[in-house]
């Protein structure tokens, strides 16, 4: 009984209080995307090399700028979330 009052209390909460929902909303939004960023790039930095040694000459250059966009993805989400 008690957990359902504190859900109700919980949904009126951000009801009655929205910029304060969109905030931590929004703040674990960025937390997630960097800590999966370095997945997903470290992933399509690897099939990018993969399609440069196989004969693809744009895979060089996407190999080589992914790691700058993780660096710089990073650095501005840091920025943002320890604002």
């Amino acid at each position: 009984m008690e957990e359902k009052l504190n859900q109700v209390i919980n949904i009126l909460d951000n009801i009655l209080h929205p910029i304060e929902y969109l905030k931590e909303t929004g703040y674990e939004l960025l937390v997630d995307i960097q800590n999966l960023s370095f997945d997903i790039c470290l992933l399509a930095g690897f099939i990018a090399l993969l399609l440069y040694v196989f004969g693809y000459k744009n895979g060089k250059r996407w190999a080589f700028m992914i790691p700058c966009i993780y660096i710089i993805l990073n650095l501005v989400i840091g920025a943002i979330t320890h604002a």
